[in-house]
């Protein structure tokens, strides 16, 4: 038989299928574990993709909504305290209990000049080898450690923050700031929720990773979320 290629026809004929590489295979051939991991990644791909739609339209219509109300506080409420764009803004229900904070975070990157800031730390380091302590040189050694290629730019802003009075310290922060730039900022919304006013708050995740997963508590409905997994499953097939 010939070897069709998927890119000729996107329509396998009857008892075949295209394969990753594109090639035609019988479906007699499929191992059973091929069979069961196909049938399981359709039956949840368009729950996923249709998860994922919802909480891309959230996060637009969400964030769309506090800006809104931030322009709306500033503009005709002349609330001065939301006029600051970046940093956090934090919204509360009237009874206490509801809260969402959004923030605003600059995405700070590292440029080429990082390298004259770790000679000129490397000199400050050793001019107080012999009347500094040993953790003191530790931490500057540990802010310009690498993890995956990256240095950790919040331990050299700590670095930036610290009010040493020292010539090649002050001329190594001057060389640490013109490393540093902002390549973008982030808006972040988190939820918060409790029962009453004198609980803690507790945390909304909207992370896949972070939500526990719940069953439901009638053994009907238990029934029927099963049924219609199992319907989805069998409709793959």
């Amino acid at each position: 038989m010939k070897e069709v290629k998927k890119e000729e026809t996107m329509l396998a004929p009857k008892g075949f299928v295209f394969n990753a590489q594109g090639d035609l295979i019988k479906e007699s051939n499929l191992t059973p574990l091929q069979r069961e991991e196909d049938k399981l990644c359709k039956a949840l791909f368009p729950m996923a993709k249709s998860l994922h739609d919802q909480m891309a339209e959230f996060k637009y219509q969400s964030m769309h909504l506090v800006d809104t109300v931030i322009e709306r506080c500033v503009k005709e409420h002349n609330i001065i305290k939301l006029k600051k764009i970046k940093g956090t803004v934090t919204f509360l229900s009237i009874d206490g209990l509801l809260k969402v904070v959004r923030s605003i975070d600059d995405r700070i990157e590292i440029n080429s000049n990082i390298e004259a800031a770790r000679q000129l730390f490397d000199q400050y380091r050793d001019v107080i080898k012999r009347d500094a302590s040993g953790d003191a040189q530790q931490w500057i050694n540990t802010s310009f450690e690498t993890k995956n290629g990256k240095m950790s730019t919040g331990k050299l802003i700590e670095i930036m923050n610290k009010e040493i009075d020292h010539p090649i310290y002050k001329k190594g922060v001057e060389a640490l700031r013109k490393s540093l730039f902002v390549a973008g900022t982030k808006a972040y919304l988190r939820f918060y929720f409790r029962e009453s006013a004198d609980d803690e708050w507790q945390s909304l995740p909207l992370q896949f990773s972070s939500i526990e997963a719940v069953n439901p508590d009638e053994e009907d409905a238990n029934e029927e979320v099963q049924k219609a997994a199992e319907e989805k499953i069998e409709a793959t097939a």
